[in-house]
């Protein structure tokens, strides 16, 4: 079965969502359940980094005083993990 990782109040994925249809898909609203360290991993071996799954448009980069161009792998693994909004 696929997983949708989504926030519910965002127009975007329920745009997506809403295209894809629900059938066989499992949902993780990931603001009222986040994400895992193993969830984490496994999709950023699918895709190839952690910096590909990282929302670079996320308004906590400029709260939170982060300089993106000098972030590590391990830096953005850590972001993700420790705030939803930067996956």
């Amino acid at each position: 079965m696929h997983k949708i990782y989504y926030l519910k109040t965002c127009s975007t994925c329920q745009r997506i969502i809403k295209e894809l249809g629900a059938d066989g898909f499992d949902f993780q609203e990931i603001k009222t359940l986040p994400i895992t360290e193993a969830q984490l991993d496994a999709l950023a071996n699918t895709v190839g980094s952690y910096q590909t799954l990282f929302n670079t448009r996320a308004q906590k980069i400029k709260e939170w005083g982060i300089e993106v161009k000098n972030l590590t792998e391990a830096d953005y693994r850590k972001l993700i993990l420790k705030e939803f909004t930067f996956l």
